[in-house]
């Protein structure tokens, strides 16, 4: 019985001290900034690209063609 309540003082006290590990940290924040500003940066080079522009270009022509067919 002793043991029990031993352990149950260590498991509050634990809980009380330690805090919640939910969601990130600072560190984690700022690697996930700089992965996103990297894809980001790696896909505003890729849309920019004249090739990338022509295939933008008409996929919106003929979405438009389908909707508005004047």
């Amino acid at each position: 019985m002793r043991f029990i309540s031993a352990t149950k003082n260590f498991v509050v006290f634990v809980r009380a001290h330690v805090g919640n590990d939910l969601g990130m940290v600072s560190a984690e924040y700022a690697m996930g900034t700089v992965a996103a500003c990297g894809f980001a940066g790696g896909l505003f080079k890729l849309l920019t690209g004249a090739a990338a522009q022509d295939v933008l270009w008409s996929i919106i022509k003929r979405a438009m063609e389908l909707f508005l067919p004047w």
